[in-house]
């Protein structure tokens, strides 16, 4: 008997080592893209209530950006508005699609603020500057966030797609802008009238729809217009044409 309870003992201790060794490894790995410089640097933070009311006002909205380091899969079964998706798994390799917005405020957000942590870190070694990083809460953290489902893209990943996928283009610039260039094959709507838009729209509610104008506040109004109207795969330009020069 008192054999087999030194046994037992030894066999936990081995387990407790173990599991202690992998949560190591594991903490290690998550972190082994943030250099020894950054990994003590402080944040500064906002709160979720804040976080919203910029997104429901509008306010200022070219002076920041917001990235969600969700995955895919979870940013698009709802994300906040203005949000651009880095997973956080692929942020390394993306960190120049923020190069741009290198002199703005770069607003994160993900389950529970240690991925959005991390990534800023990452920029922190890049070369940004940490007070133009900002952390919210996580959705888990604060859930009266209001979500989205359109899918929003810098200007060169939506000219890319454009390069790569059939779908319908809608430009919500004025005629007078529309006719003096637009992208290619782009249908021209009035964001005043958007009640006329359904007579440019396909019948497929699977169809890919581009939306871009002069911002992305514009262009946004339309695409949760499209969103509300069915349409399953909208992608929405945060870069308006005031801000990326688009080949037309």
């Amino acid at each position: 008997m008192k054999f087999r309870k030194i046994m037992t003992l030894l066999f936990l201790s081995t387990i407790a080592i173990n599991l202690s060794a992998c949560s190591t490894d594991d903490k290690h790995n998550h972190n082994s893209d943030v250099s020894n410089k950054s990994s003590e640097i402080k944040f500064k933070e906002i709160v979720g209530e804040e976080l919203q009311k910029i997104q429901d006002t509008n306010f200022d909205t070219e002076n920041y950006i917001l990235v969600d380091t969700r995955s895919n899969e979870d940013y698009k079964k709802g994300h906040l508005k203005y949000a651009l998706n880095i997973p956080f798994k692929e942020f390394k390799n993306n960190v120049s699609k923020l190069e741009q917005y290198k002199d703005k405020k770069i607003i994160f957000y993900c389950h529970k603020k240690t991925m959005s942590i991390d990534a800023a870190k990452m920029l922190v070694d890049a070369g940004f500057d940490k007070e133009n990083l900002v952390i919210a809460p996580g959705v888990k953290e604060y859930t009266d966030y209001k979500f989205e489902k359109y899918v929003n893209v810098i200007g060169e990943d939506f000219q890319q797609m454009l390069a790569n996928e059939d779908g319908l283009v809608l430009d919500v610039r004025t005629q007078a802008d529309y006719n003096k260039g637009h992208i290619k094959n782009s249908q021209n709507i009035d964001v005043d009238n958007l009640d006329n838009i359904v007579s440019v729209l396909p019948s497929d509610k699977n169809t890919y729809i581009y939306v871009y104008s002069y911002n992305k506040n514009t262009a946004t109004v339309v695409s949760q217009r499209l969103v509300e109207l069915g349409y399953f795969n909208v992608i929405n330009s945060l870069s308006g044409t005031d801000y990326y020069n688009f080949e037309f």
